[in-house]
């Protein structure tokens, strides 16, 4: 059940103040009067009324005064406060108006006015902070979906992470056993090499000895262990490599500082969340990335992974649409490159494209076409938000349907970071050139296709060296 509206009556003629709570009570407004004005801020701060009403001329301080104290508290200033006086000249009113009050109500008194002018700037008041508690309670709730949407990613994506973790944990005990296995039939040849050697030494029985060895060596296919151990070893050291490269992108992904501007490397924030979200796209799809050479970015780096993460995602989604139709792999392509004083990124995917009744509501909150479950709707919201709203930046895209669609984004560098010559990252300006190298890394162009140590064959491609297999995303070491 609601309480009845406060209104505080400030009035030093006891008759005015009878006279005023007796229309008042008709409205069954709650009335405190109070005859000197000295009183009045101290009670307000116990318990705020909803209106003010004072009189203008009171012995001591007056109204005008009064007013002023009121305003000059912030948990009183936004009550309305309406002026009673009998003063009807122009240079009062004015001044009334510009100390903060909503309406004035003359003398002598009304009881008709003085119902309609409380009533009105009282529903007005409670409209008011009704509106401002709303946007409030959208603010927090904004705030915790943003926050669970993150978590509602990260938890979606755990279960892949845990089977990149898995699978080259897997092969590192395999390849380890392996080695196990391996050294003790090396320690048996060596045991017979030294035997045989006693055997012979000074005795006819040489060549028998020498036969033995060479049995022993057909018998433990030492030929194939001399091919197999170092590849064993390579495995485990890359299995070790493709572990901390996971860790490092989850590490880097969930940026302790999300909140704060720091200068980033773009491209290895697009690597990481890559990383991340390798277990939604890679048996949908292959991947393609071409990062030019980016100067540092000053950005909020855990927002911005967090965008990155909803449109890559959103990429492998819709290239699975079409996979489940027609069961071919589809290409995500990923670029970076430095254009007119801005980082520009673009997402690309070779899914079943967004339809055009569609085109004005991909950004809006909660709006998505994915089966229950896939989804909230919040995340190209999301990323809108933090790429223009927070970042200054654009985000465009371009779709066909049954072709695809690529997301466009472009980030402002600001000036001060772009013209740095040299920084203590090593990031330094190449002469005659726009490009500026960043993090010490050249432009890099990488593939990710194919099936093989459990699940991919990765290429990378430099414009200048042609191609060469990796088995991980690259992770600056």
């Amino acid at each position: 059940m609601n309480l009845p509206n406060t209104v505080f009556i400030v009035e030093d003629d006891p008759i005015s103040i009878e006279l005023l709570t007796a229309i008042l009570e008709q409205d069954e407004y709650r009335i405190q009067s109070f005859n000197n004005p000295e009183d009045v801020i101290s009670a307000a701060g116990n318990t705020p009324p909803s209106l003010f009403l004072l009189d203008v001329m009171m012995s001591g301080m007056d109204g005008f005064e009064l007013c002023r104290l009121i305003k000059q508290q912030p948990t009183l200033a936004a009550i309305p406060i309406i002026f009673i006086t009998g003063l009807n000249d122009e240079k009062s009113i004015e001044e009334g108006f510009s100390l903060g009050a909503v309406d004035y109500i003359p003398k002598p008194l009304k009881s008709f006015e003085i119902l309609a002018r409380v009533r009105l700037h009282i529903q007005l008041y409670d409209t008011t902070r009704r509106l401002e508690r709303e946007i409030e309670e959208r603010a927090l709730m904004e705030m915790e979906l943003r926050q669970a949407q993150k978590l509602e990613a990260v938890g979606q994506l755990a279960a892949g992470i845990a089977h990149e973790i898995n699978t080259p944990i897997q092969f590192v005990g395999d390849s380890m056993s392996f080695l196990e296995q391996s050294y003790r039939d090396i320690q048996q040849l060596i045991s017979c090499y030294r035997d045989s050697i006693m055997a012979v030494s000074g005795n006819p029985g040489y060549e028998q000895a020498l036969r033995e060895i060479e049995n022993t060596e057909n018998q433990i296919e030492l030929e194939y262990l001399e091919d197999q151990v170092p590849k064993s070893f390579d495995r485990v050291a890359d299995g070790i490599s493709r572990v901390s490269s996971i860790v490092n992108a989850m590490r880097n992904f969930a940026h302790p500082n999300m909140e704060e501007n720091q200068a980033a490397d773009i491209n290895q924030m697009l690597i990481d969340t890559l990383t991340i979200a390798r277990s939604t796209y890679k048996y949908v799809a292959d991947l393609e990335i071409e990062l030019q050479q980016l100067p540092p970015v000053v950005c909020q780096q855990g927002n911005l992974n967090q965008a990155f993460l909803n449109i890559i995602v959103n990429a492998a989604h819709a290239i699975e649409e079409q996979f489940n139709i027609d069961g071919k792999k589809g290409r995500i392509t990923v670029k970076s490159a430095l254009k007119n004083n801005g980082v520009k990124i673009s997402i690309s995917d070779t899914g079943s494209g967004i339809s055009k009744e569609n085109h004005n509501r991909v950004y809006d909150p909660f709006f998505t076409t994915k089966e229950p479950g896939m989804g909230t709707g919040q995340g190209l919201s999301i990323s809108r938000k933090i790429i223009v709203d927070q970042h200054g930046g654009t985000l465009k895209f371009e779709t066909q349907m049954g072709k695809g669609t690529t997301f466009r984004i472009r980030i402002p560098v600001k000036k001060q970071i772009q013209n740095v010559e040299k920084s203590s990252c090593g990031l330094e300006k190449m002469d005659g050139e726009e490009s500026i190298e960043a993090f010490g890394q050249p432009d890099r162009h990488y593939m990710d296709s194919g099936v093989s140590h459990g699940g991919r064959n990765l290429s990378r491609q430099s414009a200048d060296t042609g191609t060469f297999p990796i088995e991980s995303l690259p992770i600056a070491r």
